[in-house]
């Protein structure tokens, strides 16, 4: 078992590591820099990292920093091996898991070549929430509907909007307002299975994209367990 701090590193840039990682609790960020870089990539509960290195000894890209305190589940990599051999949907879930991982690998040679040229990569994380953001949305989820289209399985979006929210920053301020905004973007994290994506898209609308649900009824199952959550949850005020 691993604890990890807020802002603690899991991983740095040329680190080797022996472990794949499953995270418990918590939230994990991937980055270029450990200050105040954007994220790259957010995980959370049932999400691992490392797996990069079950197929190669090649040395970390990036920095892996604690969002969140977090407990990880650390399995060594010849424990990885013998369930791969043993499991031949074990062996699948891998490969789905790194196809996401090279596409995060490219993403990092991308920026870190903007970055030489002197270009800004834009922030894919919105700073109130910590969700996905609008810019992350447009440039992304056109890549997860292309890769179903390639797979020949539908999946489904569930949209959402925080109803009074604007008489709610009215009645207690924009801190209010955020902590409102934050309380619904937690809950939506702690409702949504590992392949989920939610994102913040504007002002109270949320997105929540749903990989690989083939069944409408089973898309509104997943939207009112959402919605039920986030109506019990309390809002705690700055």
């Amino acid at each position: 078992m691993v604890r990890l701090a807020k802002d603690d590193k899991l991983l740095v840039p040329g680190q080797a590591t022996q472990y794949v990682y499953v995270i418990l609790s918590g939230r994990l960020r991937v980055q270029l820099a450990d200050t105040d870089a954007p994220a790259l990539a957010m995980y959370g509960e049932g999400d691992s990292i490392g797996e990069i290195s079950i197929l190669s000894d090649r040395h970390n890209a990036s920095f892996v920093i604690a969002a969140t305190d977090c407990e990880l589940l650390a399995i060594e990599l010849s424990s990885v091996w013998t369930l791969l051999e043993e499991s031949h949907q074990a062996a699948l879930n891998l490969l789905r898991i790194l196809s996401q991982r090279l596409e995060i690998n490219d993403q990092i040679t991308s920026e870190s070549l903007e970055q030489h040229n002197g270009y800004q990569g834009f922030d894919m994380v919105d700073s109130v929430t910590g969700l996905y953001n609008q810019h992350w949305i447009h440039k992304e989820l056109g890549r997860y509907l292309k890769r179903c289209l390639v797979d020949n399985r539908f999946s489904c979006m569930v949209m959402l909007e925080i109803d009074g929210h604007r008489e709610y920053v009215e009645k207690y301020g924009v801190l209010g307002g955020d902590q409102a905004l934050r309380t619904f973007a937690h809950t939506i994290i702690s409702c949504q299975r590992p392949e989920d994506q939610a994102g913040h898209y504007a002002g109270s609308k949320f997105i929540v994209f749903l990989p690989y649900t083939t069944a409408i009824e089973s898309a509104c199952i997943a939207a009112e367990r959402l919605r039920l959550a986030i109506s019990a949850a309390p809002i705690v005020l700055p």
